[in-house]
């Protein structure tokens, strides 16, 4: 088992707690003739594009080593001191160490400390390895554990271990580096050779966040909505909620094959919504991965399932795409990327049965097809075009009254929705063949998805995230625009991450949808056709990393790509917390389109009005 380093770390200081120092032998008389060892060694060291390898004697410890130093970024000298004790003014290793796993059992003892310093600043994209020599039996479980002197409050963190063992000799094998270490010149970096009597196991620990949502409902109806009856309360515009949210490491299996990029880890976010009126929990996994081309290391999102298990109306949501997302890179050397597409194989489930599939094209554009229950003919088709036209294609009213609706491109500035009746419809009710309103053109095309993600050093926080942090920090925003011309809205996403010292402290999102057509049955018509503004839904959120949480997060170098330890809190964090918001936003959008076809089938044909337009 190992550990990979990490790069930087959100952990609070680990603190003292150190067991007495192991006795070794008495040195035999051949030794005890020779100058008495030392307490400390200091060693001129080297790095280069080529490597080096550096030995350290035996301190009073009895124990001696070497390390490897990895091919570097440039070529600088340094030095090493090996030592038995930690410097002045660090807390020794303990057995409540930080990072994604923790040393449990008694006993831990702190067998010698390498101090490593550069004379400028060098990057190394591999470990550094480790073989050390002891004069007397180890019998515990041994690691590696890491300190930044100048990062106190990140503590000690274990990144290697446990140690291999053959003879005297202890080995530590170097791991890549995902993204590579810094090393600041005049800075101190410490490694420990720990001893635990119980071996390392992965931590349970989860991030967690606290925050609030509103959800903001506005219509522009020129009749107004709603309508209660007279001794009906209008519901309230406005719902407000408080919000825990923890991220942790996911064990579900991937929803599909493997993919050929390499491993994905799954981090699991779970959000509790508390509000006046209602209140709810729900999941999401997010599986993610890493990688690395033309010198920058990128993560990138696979796949998603978020759930609600106890709920009644909300569905099980699951995408899959077709090119792997860009989340983040690093170094983040541009201020800005566009290549995500929305690709993607959607399935959908509900706790009544029904269910359903999207198919989003590289475009945005899309095919739905939505199974309903309790009807004889229970598919509905809704499929969007490149040129904005598209149908919605299926069993209406009662399953026996509309057999589909068009939407036509848009020409001279118009669209024409079309109803086209069943053969029943006709024959029974008298009703044409189909019947059209034309009403202006509310939308522009291209694009029907676009997205521009940007980072800003410097930025000014948020105010409930500067009380808490400070006042700047380094900010990563998705600005993310989808256009349906088929359930007719603009969905406008913003997710807006924040930094401070490496440490992802804040996220903000917001999300509007504007819908040019009421398609939930609020009035006596089946679509009542506008523009822009008929409904305005907008979801606001803001989640602060809960102070002391940071010990549950591991590294953070940029703000999510860094190392990963398969199966546990992965530092992806907040990418997938991220990702749960901008899923949260998607599913809602598949929750109002069931509503509607629901909507649609059990409407009494007696009362029915197929179309309205709106203000011309």
């Amino acid at each position: 088992m190992f550990l990979a380093l990490a790069v930087s770390v959100l952990a609070g200081c680990g603190g003292g707690g150190s067991s007495p120092p192991r006795s070794f032998p008495e040195p035999s008389p051949a030794i005890a003739s020779a100058a008495p060892l030392p307490a400390s060694t200091t060693t001129a060291v080297s790095y280069s594009a080529s490597g080096s390898t550096v030995s350290f004697p035996a301190l009073t410890n009895g124990i001696s080593g070497s390390v490897t130093i990895p091919a570097t970024t440039a070529s600088v000298g340094g030095t090493l001191k090996y030592e038995e004790t930690v410097p002045s003014g660090v807390a020794a290793p303990s057995s409540k160490m930080r990072g994604p796993a923790s040393i449990g059992g008694t006993g831990l003892q702190t067998l010698g400390i390498l101090a490593f310093t550069v004379s400028g600043t060098v990057s190394i994209s591999t470990s550094f390895g480790f073989t050390f020599a002891s004069s007397a039996a180890i019998p515990g479980t041994t690691y590696i554990a890491y300190y930044d002197e100048n990062l106190p409050a990140n503590g000690w963190n274990v990144i290697l271990g446990p140690g291999v063992v053959s003879g005297s000799a202890i080995t530590f094998a170097a791991q890549p580096l995902l993204p590579p270490l810094t090393f600041v010149a005049g800075d101190t970096y410490l490694f420990a050779l720990v001893e635990t009597s119980a071996a390392l196991t992965p931590s349970a620990s989860t991030a967690s966040y606290t925050g609030t949502k509103t959800v903001n409902y506005t219509y522009g109806y020129d009749f107004g909505y709603p309508q209660p009856a007279p001794s009906a309360t209008a519901p309230p515009t406005t719902i407000s909620y408080t919000v825990a949210t923890t991220v942790g490491a996911g064990s579900a299996p991937y929803p599909g094959a493997t993919p050929s990029a390499g491993p994905v880890t799954d981090e699991l976010v779970s959000e509790t919504d508390t509000g006046s009126l209602s209140g709810s929990t729900f999941t999401t996994d997010t599986w993610v991965g890493q990688s690395l081309a033309n010198g920058s290391y990128a993560l990138s999102l696979y796949g998603t399932l978020q759930q609600e298990p106890t709920s009644a109306v909300l569905p099980q949501y699951t995408t899959l795409y077709t090119t792997p997302q860009l989340l983040d890179q690093y170094p983040e050397t541009s201020t800005s990327w566009t290549t995500n597409s929305p690709a993607a194989a959607i399935t959908y489930s509900f706790a009544d049965g029904d269910a359903g599939t999207r198919t989003v094209n590289a475009d945005g554009t899309y095919v739905d097809t939505e199974n309903l229950i309790n009807t004889t003919s229970n598919t509905v088709t809704l499929t969007e075009n490149s040129d904005g036209s598209g149908s919605i294609v299926g069993p209406y009213f009662s399953g026996d009254f509309i057999s589909s609706i068009t939407f036509s491109a848009p020409s001279d500035g118009e669209i024409t929705n079309t109803f086209n009746y069943t053969t029943d419809a006709q024959n029974d009710y008298g009703y044409p063949p189909s019947s059209s309103i034309q009403d202006p053109v509310w939308y522009t095309i291209p694009p029907f998805y676009a997205e521009t993600d940007t980072v800003t050093t410097g930025a000014t926080l948020p105010p409930a995230c500067s009380t808490t942090f400070g006042t700047t920090g380094t900010e990563v925003q998705r600005a993310i625009t989808n256009l349906d011309t088929i359930i007719g809205d603009i969905e406008t996403t913003t997710l807006t991450s924040y930094a401070i010292g490496n440490v992802p402290v804040c996220l903000v999102s917001s999300d509007v949808v504007n819908y040019a057509y009421d398609e939930q049955g609020n009035q006596p018509y089946l679509i009542y056709l506008g523009q822009l503004g008929l409904e305005v839904v907008t979801t606001s959120e803001t989640l602060i990393l809960s102070p002391g949480a940071t010990s549950a997060l591991p590294a953070a170098k940029s703000r999510s790509a860094t190392n990963v330890v398969p199966g546990t809190a992965g530092a992806m964090s907040l990418a997938a917390l991220e990702n749960h918001e901008l899923t949260s936003f998607y599913k809602a959008r598949v929750v109002h389109e069931h509503a509607f076809l629901a909507g649609m089938k059990s409407r009494a044909a007696a009362s029915f009005k197929a179309v309205h337009g709106g203000a011309r």
